[in-house]
């Protein structure tokens, strides 16, 4: 389908002498469309729907392009048409997500269930507050650490200076602990 196009934009080219932003647009197409496919096959969307946005970059790029900086025209609408199909991938993944959910009960919490959540935060509070020391550490060094940096449990034995399967045993035996409190409530 994209050949049949691009070779009916061939023969207007020739035919019509038409100006010089057309015969670029026309020049691009072979690279718009292999650039389609490529992302095609990784992501899974359309190809086709791809190739459009690259098309609908590939003009934006036409509109901004001056060539003052020495860049080659196909390297500007390449950017171009990148950003325009990384931005239909990311608005076509934010659709998905909407309708994963059954129902809008699953994307507004109840307060009945709101209020569950903040019991059960609050029981899990209390049980980490019981552990031993030794537990605390260990499930605070490997869950809430600063910035996100969870450490490994290899890690946290180095750190702690305790052999590694004897920290592996303490973690397993702490998370079912909280585990146990939080499904009997």
């Amino acid at each position: 389908m994209v050949n049949n196009l691009i070779g009916t934009f061939n023969k207007k080219v020739e035919t019509y002498n038409l100006p010089q932003q057309h015969k670029l647009i026309i020049s691009c197409l072979p690279m718009l469309q292999a650039l389609s496919v490529k992302i095609a096959r990784k992501t899974g969307y359309s190809s086709e729907d791809l190739f459009q946005e690259s098309v609908l970059g590939l003009l934006k790029a036409i509109q901004l392009y001056k060539g003052e900086n020495g860049a080659k025209f196909s390297t500007y609408g390449y950017f171009w048409a990148l950003s325009f199909m990384s931005k239909y991938i990311d608005k076509e993944n934010k659709v998905n997500k909407l309708n994963n959910y059954e129902n809008e009960e699953e994307i507004i919490q109840s307060p009945e269930k709101a209020l569950l959540e903040k019991e059960k935060n609050e029981i899990l509070k209390l049980s980490l507050l019981n552990l031993t020391p030794i537990q605390l550490k260990i499930i605070g060094l490997r869950f809430f650490t600063e910035e996100n940096q969870n450490k490994s449990l290899n890690s946290l034995a180095k750190e702690l200076c305790i052999k590694k399967n004897k920290i592996n045993k303490i973690y397993k035996i702490t998370l079912s602990e909280l585990r146990q409190k939080c499904k009997d409530y």
